[in-house]
This record gives C-alpha cells, sequence and structure tokens, in this order.
C-alpha cells in the first residue's frame, strides 16, 4: 500500500500509512521491518513540510527503539522544521515522539519537559490515547526517579487502543504496568501476583515487540520471595532478547539473579567482561540496567572496589 502511495507522490498518504504501518508492526515483533518502511518513506519525501516532518520525528525515534544511536539529529531537524511551519499539533506530534526518545535513552529531566508540553496540548484537543501514551512514558520516567504514580488512570484507553490494532499485546499498559508499579510502591508481593501471571501466560502465547517485561517483572517478584522458579522466568525473559533499546535488560537480570541464587562462578566470569554503559554519552535503557545489575553483582561477590569508581555513574 505504501508502496502504491510513493508511486502517486501522495506525501500526506504516505506519511500517515508509514506511521501506522510501524506501530502496527512493532507490536507484532517486526520492527527491523517497521524501520525499513519508515526510512523508505522518509527517502520518498523529500520536500520540507508536515509530512517529512512527521517521518523524520518517527525515522529519530525508530532508531532509539530499535537501539541504534543517531535519531537526536533527525528529531531536532524535525523541531525546526515544525516551528518554521508553525502547526501547534505538529509542534506536539514531535514533543511527544521526543519524550519517548528521551525515555529510551533515560533523558529524564528533558523527557518531562517535552512531555509536559505534548500533554498539555493533547489535553486542550482531547487526544486521548495520545495523552495516555505521552503519560505512559512520563510516567515511567517519574518512576525511575523514585516517583511513584498511580498508572492505573489511563487503562482505559491502552484497552481501547489495544482494539484498534487488533492485538492483545498492547493491552499490557492496562495490567502489567499498574501491577508492577504497585509492587514496587507498596513491597506487596500477593496483590499483584494474578495480575502479573496473567501477562506471563498471555506472553507465552503470542509473539509482540519489547516481550519479557512480564516474565521480567514476575521473576522479580518470585526472587524477592527467594523462590528459584525466578531463574527459570529469567532465563525465558532472556531467550526473548533481540536489538532495541533494552538490550541487555534481562540477560543482565538473569545474571545477577544467578548471583543471589548461589550460581557465582559462572556469572562472575561474564560480569568481569560485559560491556557497561559510559559516562559522557547517551546509554540506553537496556545498558543502564545493565550497569545497575552488574555493579550489583560484582559487589555481592565481594568485588566492591572494582566496581566502586562505576557507582556515581550508576546513581546519575
Amino acid at each position: 500500500m505504501v508502496g502504491g502511495f510513493k508511486t502517486l507522490a501522495d506525501h500526506a498518504a504516505i506519511a500517515l500509512t508509514t506511521c501506522r504501518a510501524w506501530y502496527t508492526l512493532a507490536w507484532n515483533a517486526r520492527g527491523e521491518e517497521g524501520r525499513s518502511e519508515v526510512e523508505g518513506a522518509l527517502a520518498a519525501v523529500t520536500v520540507a513540510g508536515p509530512e517529512r516532518c512527521r517521518l523524520l520525528t518517527l525515522a529519530g525515534l525508530v532508531r532509539g527503539y530499535s537501539g541504534l544511536r543517531g535519531g537526536d539529529e533527525r528529531i531536532a531537524e524535525a523541531e525546526v522544521m515544525a516551528e518554521e511551519i508553525g502547526d501547534a499539533q505538529l509542534v506536539a506530534d514531535v514533543d511527544h515522539h521526543r519524550t519517548w526518545y528521551n525515555h529510551h535513552f533515560m533523558l529524564l529531566r528533558a523527557g518531562l519537559e517535552t512531555g509536559r508540553r505534548a500533554e498539555a496540548y493533547h489535553k486542550t484537543v482531547g487526544a486521548h490515547f495520545e495523552l495516555a501514551d505521552v503519560r505512559g512514558s512520563m510516567d515511567f520516567m517519574r518512576t525511575y526517579r523514585g516517583e511513584f504514580v498511580d498508572m492505573t488512570r489511563d487503562a482505559p484507553e491502552f484497552l481501547a487502543q489495544a482494539g484498534r490494532i487488533g492485538h492483545l499485546a498492547s493491552s499490557c499498559g492496562a495490567r502489567l504496568w499498574p501491577a508492577w508499579i504497585s509492587v514496587l510502591a507498596s513491597g506487596d508481593l500477593s496483590e499483584a501476583a494474578a495480575d502479573l501471571q496473567h501477562e506471563v501466560d498471555l506472553e507465552r502465547r503470542i509473539s509482540y515487540g519489547l516481550r519479557g517485561f512480564s516474565l521480567l517483572a514476575r521473576a522479580t517478584t518470585l526472587e524477592w520471595g527467594g523462590e528459584r522458579e525466578a531463574l527459570l522466568l529469567y532465563r525465558e525473559a532472556a531467550a526473548t532478547e533481540g536489538q532495541n533499546m533494552v538490550t541487555h535488560t534481562f540477560a543482565s537480570a538473569l545474571l545477577l539473579a544467578r548471583v543471589l541464587f548461589g550460581e557465582q562462578d559462572a556469572a562472575a566470569e561474564i560480569m568481569a567482561t560485559a560491556p557497561l554503559a559510559r559516562a559522557g554519552t547517551a546509554n540506553l535503557i537496556g545498558e543502564w540496567e545493565q550497569l545497575a545489575n552488574i555493579v550489583e553483582g560484582r559487589a555481592v561477590l565481594g568485588e566492591s572496589a572494582a566496581v566502586a569508581p562505576l557507582y556515581p555513574l550508576v546513581v546519575q
């Protein structure tokens, strides 16, 4: 379909169809195919205007989602273009995508700033799903900062979007994340167990982008309860890892769990050579997660002196 619009040089149709195609492909574990579609559409729409602006900001976001750097320049170009065009919705769309891009690289202060601008616009025009979506990113970033928020307020919009996309996995925002945040905030492992297990069972039945989070959440609650079953779920989560912004998250969580459950020798060798997030550069969520997990794991192994220089970076 996108190819037909390219032949007709219908830029508006190319931009709209490509945006919809990307989200659908990403949810269906076809992220690389989606990124190829976005890159192709951007190459076809070369004239400055709203359509190229939307494709630029989407292409930047998709690079971050795919675990690649270099998306910032495209979003920056889109920001300038949106301001020059002077379309308030276009500016809000760019802010919205910038918020998620900042989220992917854990740029929390900048992400919350652009998120608040997009949130204000979506409220004004009654864009309910867009509002729920940007709030989802902002809620995660607030959680990373230790501010626990009620994520259930937007659950109806996530469920409605699940129906529009036609894929069960897109409902995860309605059950998984509120349940996980409640565990982090209250420490009550039993209250959210049913919702977390529901998401694990769902994840095992279907294939979708960014698999593994429900397995990770359930494994963590089992680990906190001292149950070795956690290792099985961590291994299952690690097996789902692909190339995206959370790469290394599940595998490093497994390494830490192996240390905690007595498999120190096997985990220690891997931890000593694993690549870590670096100061002075943008690091993806998975790189930050790996740094935190390995610092903690090596400290448990008695290597506190070796990892002490990394602690300020973990705090960052």
